[in-house]
């Protein structure tokens, strides 16, 4: 039997390494992608969770009806615009991260409608914030209600 030629003795050690060095690069670049898609799942639920939060607030707020948050703005001393109510509650977000949901309800005067110190409207914001790996995060929802 006749020995193999030079040209034809297959794949040497070099070339192994050279092709386990690509194949690493190539895997640790699709577990990157991985990892970065999985916190941006864990973000966006967060996101989302603290705006249905604040969502929640205003619409239970907005079936009261302005008479009852007069109500509520009267026996907390206010009775005219420019000094906003704040009522902040602990709550959990997420995965049970501590958050602060805070309902801040202010009257507000239009000065176009010529009459000033009336309350035109009464401004609603629910503001949700939290700490996530150190950073602060917040949503908030605002909207308005008319007489």
């Amino acid at each position: 039997m006749a020995p193999f030629p030079k040209y034809e003795r297959g794949v040497g050690l070099l070339e192994t390494v050279i092709a386990a060095v690509i194949l690493l690069f190539v895997a640790l670049a699709a577990a990157t992608i991985f990892y970065q898609g999985a916190v941006s799942t864990v973000n966006t639920k967060q996101v989302l969770e603290a705006n249905h939060m604040a969502q929640k607030k205003i619409e239970e707020l907005k079936a009261l009806g302005r008479g009852n948050i007069d109500t509520i703005m009267t026996v907390a001393g206010i009775t005219g615009p420019g000094v906003p109510y704040a009522d902040p509650e602990s709550t959990t977000i997420g995965n049970d991260l501590p958050a602060t949901m805070t309902t801040t309800i202010e009257y507000i005067d239009d000065p176009a409608d010529g009459d000033p110190g009336d309350t035109d409207y009464a401004r609603i914001e629910v503001k949700v914030d939290w700490l996530e790996n150190n950073q602060s995060r917040e949503r908030a929802l605002q909207t308005d209600i008319f007489q």
